[in-house]
């Protein structure tokens, strides 16, 4: 090793940590911020420095108890027991119990009072506090209680240290909750041969640590050297701020759709049956409506919905109006549809905005949560997030909406796709799709799709064609970050350290 390389690059805490040990061989934690003059911090800090260096020994040699001050006891160190203050208040004036009761906080006044009564350091007298001879000649220093707290509150304090009638005082403040007693590793620190060798070539020096402009208009660092700084010394894992990778995922996916030109929308958790399902031909004796299946609202318990419409999908319910078909021929309840529900998808929003009666060709997304009463399982989660997407336009057909999701999931990285035909109430025809997980060697169904039924459609006045997808945003992020369990996507059972090991930009497999 260069000793003098390595004197010249060492901080000057450790310079102070190696002149200390340089004269006394072995000495504790506690032993050096005495000697040095340095904080426990500080000199914890120089330990990790030097022993990465090699400069020193840093070895266990038994448990010490250590009294620290609370957070209440750091206060009371700084402004004084309850018992002095109140004291100091009463010092040149008697005042009222009620009076001193609001100058005081409840605990410290209850605290207080009784105990300056049973030392006899206050007279109470109709309802008056006066302060007694013993009262004034206990102001003139501070008690033992106050002294202990404030030498605690520069450093922690061995028990071994202290007298027995000092260790009173201890469970005094103890029982008060105003100190602990922590048991604690003691720290046996020897300089090593190469520490006492690079000991005898450092001096403690007036260096430069930070240069201001005052030094700089000054002039006075021309005749002062700068401190060095060791850009490989060890230094604590931090865990800055960042991004969700989840969150991520959505700005990815926000990108492509809005570089298609896709309009953004968005919606309310909570909405009516009427806009979740009624609106969209499900009859109201489906499954998906039962208590099994959807999360409805205590209170309120019901919302409005548009008479206009209702009216029109009341029809559409019983008869099928002028859509061509016979409708659910089922009885249809408006109050039923007036329950309100955690909206179990987003296509609710899709019809939302479908009723704006906006001029075709348009088109809108959304990337936004849904709540469905599902069994947790590797590929399931009761709130997660949903991919909506529609396009209105004359001459879509079925394969456009293939095209799309091909296209949408190409640039996500999803290569291998299948496209399996599934019975939707609100579209027809409808798709599944399905992509590859490698990790897992499954299919995974990733969203659902289809070209929205007349029955939908005409009660806005809409009759060009009309496709749209509701895909899982949680699946996807599986396969681009290659996890196996949604529960590490979203959820109070996701692995932190996970998150953190993820890259922060998401990279879309080639």
């Amino acid at each position: 090793m260069d000793q003098s390389g390595v004197a010249n690059r060492l901080h000057e805490l450790e310079v102070r940590i190696l002149l200390s040990l340089k004269d006394k061989r072995v000495q504790s934690l506690i032993d050096l911020a005495r000697n040095t003059g340095l904080n426990e911090d500080a000199v914890r800090r120089a330990l990790l420095w030097l022993e990465s260096k090699r400069l020193i020994d840093v070895a266990d040699s038994g448990l010490v108890q250590l009294i620290n001050p609370t957070s209440t006891g750091r206060e009371c160190a700084t402004k004084g027991l309850p018992e002095r203050r109140l004291l100091e208040l009463i010092k040149n004036n008697p005042m009222s119990l009620n009076e001193l009761s609001k100058r005081l906080t409840k605990d410290e006044f209850n605290v207080s009072l009784g105990l300056v009564k049973r030392q006899g350091l206050i007279s109470l007298s109709n309802n008056q506090v006066k302060i007694t001879s013993l009262g004034v000649e206990s102001l003139k220093k501070d008690s033992p209680e106050q002294e202990l707290l404030i030498k605690a509150l520069k450093k922690p304090i061995d028990m071994e240290d202290l007298n027995q009638s000092i260790k009173n005082v201890v469970d005094n403040l103890k029982e008060r909750g105003l100190i602990t007693v922590d048991l604690n590793k003691i720290k046996s620190i020897k300089i090593t041969t190469e520490g006492l060798e690079v000991s005898k070539q450092v001096k403690i020096k007036d260096l430069i640590r930070q240069l201001t402009p005052d030094i700089i208009q000054s002039k006075s660092w021309e005749n002062k050297s700068f401190s060095s700084y060791d850009v490989l010394a060890p230094v604590p894992r931090t865990f800055p701020g960042r991004k969700h990778f989840l969150y991520q995922v959505m700005e990815m996916i926000k990108s492509f759709f809005t570089e298609m030109g896709f309009t953004e929308m968005r919606s309310n958790y909570v909405d009516s049956c009427f806009w979740n399902y009624d609106v969209m031909f499900f009859p109201q004796d489906h499954p998906d409506r039962s208590i099994m299946d959807t999360f409805y609202l205590k209170y309120p318990l019901t919302g409005k919905v548009p008479v206009d419409y209702a009216s029109i999908i009341k029809k559409v319910q019983e008869t099928g109006w002028i859509s061509g078909s016979k409708g659910r021929r089922l009885k249809w309840d408006v109050n039923e549809s007036k329950k309100l529900i955690l909206r179990c998808h987003t296509t609710q929003t899709s019809f939302r905005y479908l009723a704006k009666k906006l001029k075709p060709p348009y088109k809108f997304f959304s990337v936004d949560r849904v709540f469905r009463n599902e069994t947790v399982d590797y590929k399931h989660l009761p709130e997660f997030h949903q991919v909506e997407g529609f396009i209105v336009d004359e001459g879509l057909n079925f394969s456009n909406l293939l095209g799309c999701l091909k296209e949408f999931y190409n640039k996500m990285g999803v290569k291998q796709l299948r496209f399996k035909p599934t019975y939707n109430p609100y579209t027809e025809p409808s798709s599944e799709v399905f992509g590859y997980f490698p990790n897992l060697g499954k299919w995974i169904e990733l969203g659902n799709s289809g070209v929205f039924r007349p029955e939908v459609l005409l009660p806005f006045g809409i009759k060009s064609p009309v496709i749209a997808w509701g895909l899982a945003l949680e699946r996807l992020a599986m396969f681009v970050y290659d996890i196996d369990d949604i529960r590490q996507c979203l959820g109070h059972t996701v692995d932190f350290n996970q998150i953190r090991s993820k890259e922060l930009l998401v990279k879309v497999k080639k």
